[in-house]
């Protein structure tokens, strides 16, 4: 169920995420500061607008309910039949569809329904394996979008009885899930980044020289990578006025499952044949191979420890904003998983 929570919740979810990334203060996405209106304000500690204020202090947003997916309300008839074959997975139906419909969608078609065809095409291409499509399709949903200008004048464009939430709903849930494939690329190319793998003697001093001259410089250039795919995600949870939850809960999984991912690297690297199994290591018949496994694997988890306590962190703040928002799905689950296995 996809309930959108309390602006003090959402606010508090954003702010997790944020310090996960190791930013302070503002908006990740650069966009307005009034959340969405769900119910009764809370009293608040600032000092009222004068009435000389009027609108400009006025909330802008409407009211939003529960959310509702594109692929179950994709804003028109024009894109019923691609909406239908997404919701039965049907990939290439989908695309075939909706390649046809925003075909007469350019131009001057509603923006909710023209960015709601865009990221479905471009997940059905990305569910086809077509990574080049489907960043075209969201880099159209991106371009098109320009924060709070972009919102206002969706609702604008509504009218008074043209539903003006459910169409800013459309929106968001378009550029979240086109923000959250940015940040799909951005993991996939941290990933190609391989742990090195140790080749020298069963020694303590060898394994220390590997761990400085190899281990801690591959760590170094795969932490801007992981930055950028961090920060990829974080603006959509900082997406504003509000962010979709199905993207942001799932964004912030992501953050700690790379996280998690770049500490289990460390050890996951392959070993020396001569270390395996039993017995003392070819030419020390003193020590064992149970001893030099255990002396590498002290100093890889040494060099590990700070990823670890980073990735917990993150799968906290997932599991929080998951709670919060009311969203869980198999990837979000992943957050609960790891750390159960850790409590």
């Amino acid at each position: 169920m996809n309930i959108m929570p309390s602006s003090r919740s959402r606010t508090l979810a954003t702010s997790l995420l944020l310090i996960v990334m190791g930013c302070s203060g503002g908006s990740a996405a650069g966009g307005p500061s009034n959340a969405p209106r769900v119910g009764p304000r809370a009293p608040s500690s600032r000092t009222p607008p004068s009435p000389a204020a009027g609108a400009a202090d006025a909330d802008p947003w409407p009211e939003l309910g529960g959310w509702v997916e594109l692929e179950t309300s994709p804003g028109g008839p024009e894109l019923a039949e691609g909406a239908r074959a997404v919701r039965e997975k049907d990939w290439r139906g989908a695309r075939t569809a909706f390649e046809a419909a925003l075909t007469s969608l350019d131009g001057e078609a509603r923006l909710d329904l023209y960015l709601a065809g865009q990221a479905l095409l471009g997940r059905a291409c990305a569910a086809q394996g077509d990574a080049p499509a489907a960043s075209a399709a969201f880099g159209r949903v991106l371009r098109r979008w320009n924060g709070a200008a972009t919102a206002r004048a969706v609702i604008a464009g509504a009218g008074d009885d043209g539903a003006p939430g459910e169409r800013l709903q459309r929106v968001l849930l378009a550029v979240g899930e086109a923000m959250f494939f940015e940040g799909e690329q951005k993991r996939a190319t941290l990933e190609r980044a391989r742990m090195p793998t140790f080749a020298g003697p069963a020694d303590d001093a060898a394994i220390d020289r590997f761990v400085v001259d190899r281990v801690s410089p591959w760590i170094d250039a795969k932490q801007p990578l992981l930055l950028d795919a961090e920060a990829a995600y974080a603006r959509v949870v900082a997406l504003e006025p509000a962010p979709p939850p199905r993207w942001a809960v799932r964004a912030a999984a992501r953050v700690g499952q790379i996280r998690g991912r770049f500490a289990a690297e460390l050890r996951a690297a392959p070993i020396p044949a001569a270390w395996r199994g039993k017995g003392a290591v070819a030419g020390d018949p003193r020590r064992s191979r149970a001893d030099v496994r255990a002396t590498y694997y002290r100093a890889i988890d040494r060099r590990a420890a700070p990823l670890v306590d980073r990735a917990r962190v993150a799968f906290e703040a997932c599991e929080k904003l998951a709670r919060d928002l009311g969203y869980h799905d198999e990837l979000t689950r992943t957050c609960t998983a790891w750390l159960d296995t850790r409590r």
